[in-house]
């Protein structure tokens, strides 16, 4: 199954065989609409993962959720580097082209969304990915994650 699949089919924050990092969104006011937009988002990536056909940074912009795209280009580039957690449009990106990771499965468990990444290689960068829940308002200390190479590790 690839991950576009996955995205909608596995909500039950299934294990994948190898590597992975579970990340837990917690205290969301509003899970399921949150969970929801991550996975727009994220199925508007996967659409074009690992394929030849990466769009130019401008197409993005027009691929991705119009919420999401001004939540990095209507920023200063002051306001980007001052706050903890905010990425600049295009870095966002290139970070997404060259993520080492796949969205696995999903889970709601009261106000806490599980994550589930399948882990592809290592190294590996996910702030990236953290950044979807960020953009809808969620603050960096209320995500942590947890891989089986380093253990928990608080944001």
């Amino acid at each position: 199954m690839q991950e576009k699949e996955r995205i909608d089919i596995n909500n039950q924050a299934q294990i994948p065989e190898g590597l992975k990092m579970i990340i837990k969104v917690k205290n969301v006011n509003n899970p399921h609409e949150v969970l929801k937009k991550a996975k727009e988002v994220m199925k508007s990536v996967s659409q074009f993962a690992h394929t030849n056909k990466w769009p130019k940074d401008s197409e993005w912009k027009s691929i991705l959720p119009k919420w999401f795209v001004e939540s990095m280009t209507n920023k200063t580039l002051d306001e980007i580097m001052s706050e903890d957690g905010q990425w600049h449009f295009e870095s966002w990106i290139e970070s997404m082209y060259h993520r080492a990771w796949e969205w696995y499965s999903s889970k709601i468990e009261g106000n806490t969304i599980i994550i589930v990444l399948n882990l592809l290689s290592v190294p590996y960068v996910f702030e990236q990915f953290l950044y979807i829940f960020y953009s809808q308002g969620i603050s960096m200390k209320n995500m942590t994650s947890e891989d089986d190479l380093y253990g928990l590790t608080q944001h």
